[in-house]
């Protein structure tokens, strides 16, 4: 077993700090609905765009980081289906790009992209805006159900007419678009609501237990990697300081039980849980999520 190594204040600083939140889910496997998310917009860009405007956008990379404070509600649109919800957010230099290519600028091969500060917003461009965000939920949404062994959706997903909101999830998927033809690139940022988030785990979960050949691949004992000591919290009670001084030996105090127990990681409080008895001890069951 390797040993442990001591390092520099300095370098510790630059390392990335553990989300407790990452624990015990496979992101280190999302790179298998990126790569098939990265096909699947790659196709679309071709028969949508590309073929229909004699354009040359191509995905340059799909990359997961963690939700940008920087996108606000006006920018991430919600589009809603049976599934789930997800929240879209694309950078106007492509979508005047693509108005371009559909109305014609007059711009030449190698031209810089317009600065989207110096264009006024119009109802054309909403509408872009809309209908291309409806176009890439429903490609994801055709990944994700992929990758799950369920039937494509038949339906698009609809604008809710309200701005999206900021998640808390654990992540959010970047998707990179470049026009090869001129020189413009841009990101639409996409947020998975709980739903889905929980469909793209189990997607890449159910790839970790599946190899091509057929044979159920080795699987990682997190107890001897990992240990995680977990504090339940049944119930806490508020008393005056007089009362506590009054009190004496064998004095019942009347308190609520709460139906379900607070879980903490060390100070930060994680997850909520009920509270089973197995054969005389008590267990924590069905945890939900603490936002």
């Amino acid at each position: 077993m390797p040993k442990s190594k001591l390092i520099a204040p300095q370098a510790g600083r630059r390392l990335d700090a553990l989300d407790p939140r990452t624990l015990g889910r496979p992101f280190h496997l999302l790179p298998v609905f990126t790569q098939a998310l990265q096909d699947d917009i790659d196709l679309f860009l071709g028969v949508r765009l590309n073929r229909r405007y004699h354009a040359r956008f191509g995905m340059t990379g799909v990359r997961c980081s963690g939700p940008a404070d920087t996108l606000s509600r006006s920018v991430m649109q919600r589009f809603s289906h049976s599934m789930g919800h997800i929240d879209i957010a694309i950078d106007r230099s492509l979508l005047l790009r693509m108005l371009d290519y559909r109305y014609g600028g007059g711009w030449q091969a190698g031209s810089a992209a317009t600065d989207p500060a110096d264009v006024a917003v119009t109802e054309t461009e909403l509408r872009l805006q809309a209908a291309l965000g409806a176009d890439i939920a429903l490609v994801t949404l055709g990944t994700l159900t992929r990758l799950n062994g369920a039937p494509l959706p038949s339906t698009p997903p609809r604008r809710s007419g309200q701005p999206g909101v900021h998640t808390r999830q654990s992540c959010e998927i970047i998707l990179e678009i470049a026009d090869q033809e001129r020189d413009c690139a841009g990101s639409i940022a996409l947020r998975l609501d709980a739903e889905l988030f929980e469909w793209l785990m189990q997607a890449v979960g159910a790839s970790r237990r599946s190899t091509p050949g057929g044979e159920e691949a080795p699987r990682l004992v997190l107890e001897d990697h990992v240990r995680v000591r977990l504090a339940a919290s049944l119930l806490t009670l508020s008393l005056p300081l007089g009362e506590v001084l009054d009190l004496k030996i064998g004095q019942i105090i009347p308190a609520p039980m709460r139906q379900r127990a607070d879980v903490h990681v060390g100070h930060s409080r994680l997850f909520t849980a009920s509270v089973a008895d197995n054969a005389g001890k008590l267990c924590l069951t069905a945890f939900d999520d603490v936002e």
